[in-house]
């Protein structure tokens, strides 16, 4: 659960490295749509999102999880894919490239 919050000078969690560990440890993810989150969990493929301060939203969103152990096991299968999205090997490829194109 990543129940995340906007700042009021409007920062928010970027992409948190918890949720990706999460994601790893196949973990059925409940997290607040701020910041880099929704695209990262691409847009609740991989975790279920909630609007962000909407306690009541989050607790439906972990009644639902809970009650549906068929829902749990496809965001973790489907989390656990895109948590390898983040793996060094891949993120150290896609930087090389990167640096070798400026």
């Amino acid at each position: 659960m990543l129940p995340s919050r906007v700042l009021p000078d409007g920062r928010t969690d970027s992409a948190p490295v918890t949720l990706i560990e999460a994601l790893l440890a196949g973990v059925p993810v409940v997290a607040a749509a701020v910041g880099g989150v929704a695209e990262l969990l691409e847009a609740g493929a991989c975790g279920l999102l909630v609007p962000p301060e909407q306690p009541l939203a989050l607790r439906a969103a972990l009644q639902r999880l809970h009650g549906d152990a068929a829902l749990g096991a496809r965001l973790v299968a489907a989390g656990r894919r895109r948590a390898g999205d983040f793996a060094w090997d891949r993120v150290g490829a896609r930087l090389r490239a990167l640096l070798a194109a400026l």
